[in-house]
């Protein structure tokens, strides 16, 4: 479960860093845009109305524009000219013609009347300003316009550049976590056969003892029987410690898993009411703490959560002192069944790994029952069930 929470978070952590580049990256598209403008107003380029006052116009605008101007009389004598060649005194209709390429299409001239009585010729190069209807009819071209493409390749870099180290934390976060979640399954196997083969060796060692002491007759005659009750009750021992481990394989195989929509609080009921006499006989008593009549209908396989009952409340009774007395109660709201006993506990150093296998309390190893596979059935079954389980102060398990 904290292997598939740090993924997670490792996703979650990918996601954010992607938002907050793009947003990045958005901040300074608008940066660029706000500090490269595209141009100036139009009306700084030429003038707007048709009677024009010659002192008001921007003649370093208009060249700016690759702009040329002349203001001629009603005779054709030139008052001012703005960026020619070769200047006249006078001009002709056909000169003026010629010389503003009034005959071609590479420039737009424009024609306004002065204050004073004569007449303004502004012309411009089409590429820079063209008399066609166009989208946008309010700007004119900036200098700093051709940098703005430069400048959006840049910006486009830069994004791909974030983009790659991002994907690249993320690889190498999620191959750590990948690779610490390999070394713990390593480690959760080599102490699953350690602990196998330390349970396994005990019951076996006894057997052989007591066979070799009988074969060899070395027991006398009044303790034979007691020598076969070993060799039977450390025969008894292998053959749960076996069944325990096939069970925890099994486990695994949804071929295993019969669910059905069932009243879960009955099936509790009914198992403690069948079994009530096993645990009286061990001192133990067990109170269910809710209604009678209570109901909660959920999905569940009936043999499995007899299962877990029986591996819990048993966990309870053996690893305790007589007289321990159980409670399990049931949170309607939360979706929760909460496993509690009055005994000595789980010790706080084990607690978070108590469901893997082969993990006891009991640090000698020496008892009648494999006690570290118990609860790693539990785990299985609950999680088999889609649900959840953990310990907090007793063992809970979560059905949302």
């Amino acid at each position: 479960m904290n292997n598939q929470r740090g993924i997670l978070k490792n996703v979650i952590i990918f996601m954010a860093s992607f938002i907050f580049v793009t947003l990045l990256s958005v901040i300074i598209l608008a940066g660029i845009m706000f500090f490269l403008p595209a141009g100036r107003g139009i009306s700084e380029y030429m003038p707007i109305s048709n009677v024009v006052n010659v002192e008001e116009i921007n003649w370093e605008h208009i060249e700016e524009a690759k702009g040329l101007g002349i203001i001629l009389d009603n005779e054709g004598d030139v008052i001012k000219s703005f960026n020619f060649k070769n200047e006249k005194n006078n001009y002709s209709i056909n000169e003026v013609l010629n010389l503003f390429n009034l005959r071609n299409s590479k420039h737009s001239t424009l024609v306004y009347d002065t204050t004073d009585g004569n007449k303004l010729l502004l012309s411009y190069p089409k590429s820079i300003l063209s008399l066609e209807p166009t989208l946008n009819l309010n700007n004119f071209p900036g200098k700093n316009i051709e940098l703005l493409p430069y400048a959006l390749l840049l910006l486009l870099g830069f994004y791909i550049f974030l983009i790659y180290l991002v994907i690249r934390m993320l690889n190498n976060r999620l191959a750590k976590e990948l690779k610490l979640m390999q070394t713990k399954e390593e480690e959760r196997k080599d102490l699953l056969f350690r602990g196998l083969a330390h349970d396994i060796k005990t019951p076996l060692a006894a057997v052989i003892a007591y066979s070799s002491a009988l074969k060899d007759n070395l027991v006398d005659e009044g303790e034979i029987d007691n020598y076969h009750t070993g060799i039977y009750r450390n025969g008894q021992i292998l053959k749960e410690r076996v069944e325990d481990m096939l069970n925890l394989t099994t486990l695994s195989d949804k071929g295993f898993y019969n669910p059905n929509n069932l009243n879960l609080l009955e099936t509790i009921r009914r198992y403690a009411g069948e079994n009530y006499t096993w645990y009286l006989d061990r001192g133990a008593n067990i109170d269910l703490d809710f209604q009678e009549d209570e109901e909660f209908f959920i999905k569940h396989d009936v043999k499995l959560i007899e299962r877990v009952l029986q591996n819990i409340l048993e966990n309870s009774v053996l690893h305790n002192e007589k007289n321990v007395n159980i409670s399990i109660s049931f949170d309607k709201i939360k979706k929760t069944l909460t496993f509690k006993d009055d005994g000595i506990g789980i010790p706080k150093e084990i607690q978070e790994i108590v469901f893997e296998p082969m993990i006891t309390g009991d640090k000698s190893r020496t008892g009648d029952k494999l006690r570290g596979m118990g609860l790693a059935n539990v785990k299985r079954i609950v999680n088999l069930h889609g649900w959840e389980v953990e310990y907090k102060d007793g063992i809970v398990i979560n059905m949302k």
